[in-house]
C-alpha cells in the first residue's frame, strides 16, 4: 500500500484520538470533584429580661463618712446597663432618715440629674448627689436612701422598674468632738454642767477662799465634781430655749439637733451664769464670813488676837500660831458650829497644826547696817509690807533638884516626848507649845529666843526687805545646855 493511502491515513486518526481522549480523561480524574457550599444558620436574637436586677445595676461611690455641719459633701450614683436593649432612667428620689428634705437639716439634693437619661446596652450613667447639713444637725449615724425608676422596651412594650442603694455616714458639728473630747464631756448635753462647774471652781481657787482650810480643787475625775456638772447639766436644757429666743428669736432644743451657734451660746451662757452665780455666792459668803470672824472674838480659845507680833515669847508665839493654824483649817460648817456651841466637841479629829511646807525659812535681813539671820516661820502675804521675822527658839532642860524618884521619872518622860516632838518630820506645833509650857510651869524648861551672833539675844521683828538663805544649816530648835 503506497503512502498516503487512505487506510493508512484512518489508522493514524484513530490512534492520535485514541491518545488524546487518554490524555484528556487523565486530567480529569486527577481534578477533585466540586464541593456543594454549606448552609447558612440563623444567629438567635437575645430575650430582652422582664426583671430589673437582670437589666440594670446601682452602686454608690463617696469619700464621706463624717458630714460636718457647713461644709458639703458629693455622694456618686453608678448606673449601669446590663442588659442587651437601652434604658431609660426615668427618676431618682433620694432621702435622708425617711425624713421630709424641706424640713430635715440633712439636704441630700441630685446636682445634674435630667429625667429621661438613655443608657445604653453594658454602658455606665453617673448621677451626682449633693450632702450638706446646715442648722440644727442631730450628731451620729445617718442613712442616705436612693431610689433610682428605670425604664425599658420589649417586644414593643415599655417595662419599668426600681432599684434601691443606700449609704451610711456620720454628722458632726464642726470642733465640737474635738472639743468635747478635750473637755473630757462624752456629750453636748454634759458641756453647760462641766463649763459652769469648772468656771465656778477656778474663780473659787483664784479669789474665793477666805480660809486655809477650803480646798476648791479642780479635779474632772471626782464624784462631787460630776454631781454638781450633771445636776446642772439636767437642769439647762429647759433654760435654753428661752435663752435661744433672746438671742435667735425662736426657741431651740439641743436635745434634738444643734449646730456651731448653738455651742457657742451654751459656751458663753454657761460661764456668764457661773460667773453671777460666784458673784452672788462671794457676796453673801463674805458677809457671813464677816459675821463670822465678829462671833470668833467672843470665843474663851480663840478670841483673843490671834495674830503673831513682836513682843511674843517663844512659847506664847507658837501656841497662837497653832490656834490660828486651827481655826483657818476648819470648815465653814465647824466653824459655825463652833459658834454655835463652843463646849461642844468636834465630830472630826483635830488636824496637826503644822508649819508650811519648807518653812521656817532661814532669811537674811538688814539690822543696824550689818546682816543678821532670822526665820519666816510662814510665807509671806500676797501684797504684804512687811513680815515677821522671828530668832531661833532655844530651849534647855533643868534637872529636878529635890531627886525623887517619881520625879526624875516624870522628867524623863517629858524630855524623851519633848525630844520626839521636835524631831518628828511633821512638827505639830500646838503639842510643841503645849509642851513648852507644861515644862515651864514644872521648873524642867527653859525657853527663850535664840543667840545667832555675839550681839546678844535677839526678838521677832518686822522687817521689808529681806533675803532667803536656802544654804543655811541653822536650825530653828535649838537645843542648849541642860542645867
Amino acid at each position: 500500500m503506497t503512502p498516503g493511502s487512505p487506510s493508512r491515513t484512518s489508522k493514524q486518526v484513530i490512534i492520535i484520538t485514541t491518545v488524546a481522549c487518554l490524555v484528556l480523561l487523565g486530567i480529569s480524574t486527577a481534578q477533585p470533584a466540586p464541593q456543594s457550599a454549606p448552609k447558612s444558620t440563623p444567629t438567635p436574637t437575645p430575650e430582652v429580661p422582664e426583671q430589673v436586677d437582670k437589666v440594670a445595676e446601682v452602686q454608690v461611690k463617696s469619700a464621706v463618712k463624717v458630714l460636718q455641719a457647713g461644709r458639703p459633701g458629693v455622694v456618686y450614683v453608678i448606673v449601669r446597663n446590663i442588659s442587651n436593649v437601652p434604658l431609660t432612667i426615668t427618676q431618682v428620689n433620694v432621702t435622708v432618715d425617711r425624713k421630709d428634705l424641706n424640713n430635715n437639716p440633712i439636704k441630700a439634693t441630685l446636682a445634674d440629674f435630667v429625667s429621661g437619661q438613655t443608657v445604653q446596652p453594658q454602658h455606665i450613667q453617673t448621677v451626682t448627689v449633693d450632702l450638706k447639713a446646715d442648722g440644727q444637725v442631730e450628731e451620729g449615724a445617718h442613712l442616705l436612701l436612693i431610689q433610682v425608676d428605670v425604664q425599658w422596651i420589649k417586644d414593643g412594650k415599655p417595662l419599668t422598674g426600681s432599684l434601691i442603694t443606700s449609704h451610711d455616714f456620720n454628722v458632726e458639728v464642726l470642733a465640737v468632738s474635738g472639743l468635747l473630747s478635750v473637755l473630757g464631756a462624752s456629750s453636748i448635753l454634759f458641756l453647760p454642767g462641766f463649763l459652769a462647774v469648772t468656771v465656778f471652781l477656778v474663780l473659787n481657787r483664784l479669789w474665793g477662799k477666805y480660809t486655809a482650810g477650803e480646798k476648791w480643787q479642780l479635779d474632772w475625775k471626782s464624784p462631787e465634781f460630776w454631781m454638781a456638772a450633771l445636776t446642772v447639766s439636767l437642769v439647762a436644757p429647759y433654760l435654753y430655749p428661752w435663752v435661744s429666743q433672746m438671742r435667735f428669736g425662736e426657741k431651740r432644743d439641743y436635745r434634738n439637733g444643734y449646730g456651731l451657734s448653738d455651742v457657742v451660746l451654751i459656751w458663753f451662757a454657761s460661764i456668764i451664769v457661773s460667773l453671777a452665780c460666784w458673784i452672788v455666792y462671794r457676796f453673801f459668803r463674805t458677809k457671813i464670813v464677816g459675821w463670822i470672824e465678829k462671833q470668833r472674838r467672843s470665843l474663851a480659845n480663840y478670841g483673843d488676837s490671834l495674830d503673831l507680833g513682836p513682843g511674843d515669847e517663844p512659847d506664847q508665839l507658837l501656841d497662837k500660831f497653832a490656834r490660828r493654824k486651827e481655826w483657818e483649817d476648819f470648815s465653814f460648817f465647824q466653824k459655825l458650829r463652833i459658834i454655835r456651841n463652843p463646849s461642844a466637841p468636834l465630830k472630826d479629829k483635830k488636824k496637826v497644826s503644822t508649819f508650811a511646807q519648807g518653812y521656817p525659812r532661814y532669811v537674811e535681813t538688814t539690822v543696824n547696817g550689818s546682816a543678821e539671820g532670822f526665820f519666816l516661820i510662814e510665807p509671806p502675804k500676797k501684797q504684804a509690807e512687811q513680815v515677821l521675822v522671828v530668832p531661833p527658839i532655844e530651849y534647855r532642860y533643868v534637872e529636878p533638884q529635890d531627886g525623887a524618884p517619881n520625879t526624875q521619872q516624870t522628867y524623863d518622860e517629858f524630855r524623851r516626848v519633848l525630844d520626839a516632838a521636835i524631831r518628828s518630820e511633821t512638827l505639830d506645833v500646838g503639842r510643841i507649845a503645849e509642851l513648852f509650857g507644861h515644862g515651864k510651869a514644872g521648873g524642867w524648861l527653859e525657853v527663850s529666843w535664840g543667840e545667832f551672833t555675839s550681839r546678844g539675844e535677839k526678838s521677832p521683828r518686822f522687817v521689808r526687805h529681806w533675803n532667803y538663805r536656802p544654804d543655811a544649816k541653822t536650825q530653828f530648835f535649838q537645843q542648849g545646855r541642860t542645867r
